[in-house]
């Protein structure tokens, strides 16, 4: 979807991870700009083992090095707090970024622009390091008295971006279609890329073999379909209607994992206990964890200790078939919650 939103292909595009988890959105980028691209194109910049195998063949950083999620309180509401470098909240934060600017530049990234010439930079969240880093950047290109090129950057929302960042970044991409809520706001160069977790959740629905035709209620006709395929699903796992199957998407990063398959197991516990349920028996509530199958040992070293049985799937079909025979969802993942939405969960 990012591809669709580009007038022309790129020879050389810088990209940039802005956490650990944004590695698996750099890949799937990556790989569509490439289908789609009329001319062979080569990627620079910061990435984790997914953007490398797509084809990033300069890695000047390692990506796990940030959080697993930037995490910025107040962002909103005291933007002022953040930008102050010893806020007790925020030091740890800005000191994790000032490592990784210099180990960029310790790495040859800004030495090199002149050979690696990127005709194009795209970063994927994280905007306070971001910033920084297009700061760095666009004084290198004044100082070589050379153009900069355009600068993308995707994110969950262009609302309450500031003007200023108009100085380094010369057009949003964001999958929330949110406005600001006064038309006098100032609103970002932007485009809306939708969310491609929905995209594809909601393609697999359409390409389901089962087809239920309808001229004009298209909600109604997904929700029969969503309906037909979450029987299929209960069926297959011997999930009766009276149990309460609920969706984990744990995220994909070990670290994301092993907090949220956790957190959810235990809140699924403390919920059997609540005084409204003291006749539901711990058995009527199930788990679904979706993982990517290579880090499927995580969430099973996990369970070795546990005396939880929890269903595990590892393929994006399984993950939206689980989503559709699920009754609620625990998600680390913004785009897992997209995908919920999209399937009625």
């Amino acid at each position: 979807m990012i591809s669709q939103s580009s007038r022309k292909s790129f020879g050389t595009l810088a990209i940039f991870a802005g956490s650990p988890s944004a590695d698996v959105k750099g890949a799937q980028i990556m790989r569509k700009l490439k289908a789609d691209s009329q001319e062979p194109m080569s990627f620079v910049g910061l990435g984790g083992e997914k953007m490398v195998a797509e084809g990033l063949s300069k890695n000047y950083g390692d990506l796990s090095q940030f959080m697993d999620k930037p995490f910025y309180p107040y962002k909103n509401f005291h933007r002022h707090y953040i930008e102050v470098p010893l806020h007790p909240l925020m030091a740890p934060l800005h000191y994790q970024e000032y490592k990784m600017r210099h180990q960029l530049k310790n790495n040859g990234f800004f030495q090199e622009l002149g050979a690696t010439q990127p005709e194009a930079f795209l970063v994927l969240g994280n905007e306070f390091f971001m910033e920084k880093l297009f700061k760095n950047i666009s004084a290198e290109y004044e100082d070589r008295k050379e153009v900069k090129p355009a600068c993308f950057m995707l994110d969950k929302t262009v609302i309450n971006q500031e003007n200023s960042f108009k100085e380094y970044v010369d057009h949003y991409l964001y999958s929330l279609p949110l406005e600001p809520v006064n038309w006098q706001y100032f609103k970002f160069p932007s485009t809306f890329v939708g969310s491609q977790g929905a995209y594809e959740a909601l393609h697999w629905l359409s390409e389901s073999p089962t087809l239920f035709l309808a001229k004009e209620y298209h909600m109604e006709t997904a929700e029969e379909k969503v309906q037909h395929v979450r029987r299929a699903f209960r069926d297959n796992q011997a999930i009766s209607e009276e149990q309460t199957l609920v969706f984990v998407g744990a995220g994909n990063t070990k670290a994301e994992i092993l907090y949220s398959v956790e957190l959810a197991l235990d809140s699924v516990k403390e919920l059997s206990k609540r005084p409204v349920l003291n006749n539901q028996a711990m058995s009527n509530f199930k788990c679904v964890v979706s993982v990517e199958k290579e880090l499927a040992w995580v969430v099973e070293d996990m369970l070795a200790e546990r005396e939880e049985q929890v269903i595990m799937v590892t393929t994006p079909e399984d993950k939206w078939k689980a989503m559709c025979g699920s009754d609620m969802a625990l998600a680390i993942s913004g785009d897992i919650v997209n995908e919920c939405a999209a399937l009625h969960l």
